[in-house]
């Protein structure tokens, strides 16, 4: 029998076949102070659930659980509930909510239908698997100055770091240190290499190209157009006719009614115009037109053909005496008749096969008309290459179309050759000389299409890519000569920063401090140029933002930055004295005499009149 001690500290003995629970009773009875209540026995009287409705999603909360429902009976409080059921089933199952095995030891009905449910959710198929994820981190465009760097290093060009630099600071110094005859030499000089540079590898890709000469490239035109026009286009022309040809009967005649008509009226026409002679485009016929029973249609093709070699050809008419006009309706009714010997003789499946072979050539003789109007009736080499040029610019010469058809006849090593040739022209003047300028300009007249018709069709994309990094950096060069102000005002004073307030700029500190030489070695070297970059940078956020954290940087890019300006100026044992002169941020004071025009020479709080110590590399 069970012993168990009450409260009071006594011990009672129950029977062995007393419940637990019905001992707990007994000993409540007795104690109701002492045993603490169950749930159910401390639970409050229920309260009764009331529920507040969305005002517009189909869903209610339970204002006394929290418990939030489809509103909405049916399939959308069945998805519901299934979807949580799938979501919770792993916490219930650690809770031993969910029996996972029945009595006999085998997975319990419920474990089965709980993890089938669960399967359905989490499925790839499932519509909880399509809802979005963290989104994925939007790639920042890098910065212009990085694609400058990245650009230059994979064309084998050392650029200046004041050319690749996003600091206006720097951007602004190398601009102006170019223009001093003896300070800016290091800086002119790395700029004048950087530019032989860039000027090799346009010439790598032009000779990736061809050889880029312009006579040879428009000779190269004139051999394809010509060749594409009397060779390729009849061929092509010929093949859509030979499926005619396949399917009417050889020994069925059809008489020429249109064409005796025509020939009929022309002989009328120059009969009452008492016109000397006979008509030569009516002789070609003649015969034919005599036949009672008419010809085959092989016959009249024949014939159709000799008569188009006048009509193709304006100076075999010329030569010949032959009237155009009456030679082109001569054809025509050539045309009519032959349509009709192809129904004759081979029925409406011949017929359509023809009407479609006749669409072909006209589309095929319109674009040999304009391909022989590239090369003109007495166009040069050099003139024809013009016009091709032409056709890839964004002018009104422009032509899409007209480029890509030439493209189509010349084939790959003559496009090649005009490529090579344009790239031979972009940036150099007459004499051959190269400017990042001139490549820049001659770059962007060129249209979008233009620019993939010339270098990218032929499969050179790595040629193509080397153009658009010759472009870009050449770009940079050219936005540096924004910083060009004879007036020299925009280069040594700042403003903008707070009203009245005049800032000394940066570099005018550095050139004051160091001398332009060694700011012009700085800016052409990228270790040193980086650490003056970071400097003028924390520079100008203490002009415009001072502060302590922002004073503290200054101080800390110039600790930096002095060790390198001293061995530039040959003066190690300056660094102190360069860090403070380059630790604060220099004032123009205004005097109201000169309204701020002029600048004292003292820049650093020294009192007004008394002379800076001069550096050990100043005389």
């Amino acid at each position: 029998m069970p012993v168990v001690r009450m409260p009071d500290g006594t011990q009672v003995r129950f029977p062995d076949d007393m419940p637990a629970e019905q001992i707990r009773s007994l000993i409540a009875s007795k104690f109701p102070d002492v045993v603490p209540k169950t749930p159910a026995e401390a639970a409050p009287p229920a309260a009764q659930d009331t529920f507040q409705r969305g005002t517009i999603l189909p869903v209610e909360k339970n204002l006394r659980t929290g418990e939030m429902n489809w509103a909405v009976p049916g399939l959308l409080q069945g998805a519901y509930e299934s979807a949580r059921d799938a979501f919770t089933l792993p916490g219930r199952a650690m809770r031993g909510e969910v029996p996972m095995t029945d009595a006999a030891g085998n997975v319990s009905p419920e474990a089965i239908g709980e993890g089938f449910n669960f399967a359905l959710w989490a499925s790839p198929a499932s519509a909880a698997s399509r809802l979005p994820s963290k989104a994925a981190p939007v790639a920042k465009p890098k910065p212009e100055g990085v694609q400058v760097a990245e650009a230059a290093r994979r064309l084998g060009v050392d650029l200046p770091r004041a050319a690749v630099s996003d600091s206006v600071s720097v951007q602004q110094a190398g601009k102006t240190l170019t223009n001093i005859p003896i300070g800016g030499a290091p800086l002119r000089k790395a700029s004048e290499q950087a530019i032989s540079q860039l000027d090799d590898a346009a010439l790598r890709v032009q000779q990736g190209y061809g050889p880029g000469s312009v006579a040879g490239a428009g000779s190269a035109a004139r051999e394809g157009i010509t060749a594409h026009a009397k060779e390729v286009l009849p061929a092509k022309v010929g093949a859509r006719y030979d499926v005619v040809d396949n399917l009417v009967t050889p020994n069925v005649v059809t008489p020429l009614t249109q064409t005796g008509r025509v020939a009929g009226e022309i002989l009328a026409k120059r009969e009452n115009a008492k016109i000397a002679g006979n008509s030569e485009a009516v002789n070609l016929i003649r015969r034919a037109v005599a036949e009672k029973d008419g010809l085959n249609y092989q016959g009249i093709k024949d014939l159709r053909t000799a008569v188009g070699e006048f009509v193709d050809d304006p100076a075999k008419i010329a030569a010949s005496g032959i009237s155009a006009k009456e030679i082109n309706r001569i054809y025509g009714a050539l045309t009519d008749d032959l349509r009709n010997a192809v129904q004759r003789s081979g029925g409406d499946e011949a017929l359509a096969a023809f009407e479609r072979a006749n669409a072909y050539a006209a589309k095929k003789f319109a674009e040999r008309s304009d391909l022989q109007k590239v090369l003109g009736k007495q166009a040069s080499d050099e003139g024809v290459f013009s016009k091709i040029e032409a056709m890839a610019g964004s002018t009104s010469r422009a032509d899409q179309n007209g480029l890509l058809r030439v493209r189509g006849a010349v084939g790959k090593e003559g496009w090649d050759e005009i490529s090579s040739a344009v790239i031979a022209k972009m940036g150099r003047d007459a004499d051959g000389k190269f400017s990042p300028d001139r490549f820049l300009t001659a770059y962007g007249k060129l249209s979008k299409t233009g620019k993939h018709a010339l270098f990218r069709t032929t499969g050179k994309n790595d040629l193509a890519n080397s153009i658009d990094d010759i472009a870009t950096v050449s770009r940079r060069f050219k936005q540096l000569n924004q910083f060009a102000n004879p007036s020299g005002t925009s280069q040594s004073v700042m403003s903008g920063f707070g009203g009245a307030a005049l800032f000394v700029e940066p570099m005018t500190t550095i050139g004051t401090v160091a001398g332009s030489r060694a700011l012009s070695s700085l800016l052409a070297k990228p270790t040193s140029a980086r650490k003056l970059a970071q400097w003028a940078r924390a520079y100008e956020q203490a002009a415009a933002q001072p502060s302590v954290k922002t004073q503290a940087l200054l101080e800390a890019r110039a600790k930096v930055l002095a060790i390198d300006l001293a061995a530039e100026t040959g003066t190690p044992a300056a660094v102190k004295q360069i860090t403070q002169a380059i630790s604060g941020v220099g004032r123009v004071p205004a005097e109201p005499q000169d309204n701020g025009e002029r600048r004292q020479e003292n820049q650093d709080n020294r009192p007004n009149g008394q002379l800076r110590m001069l550096l050990p590399n100043e005389a």
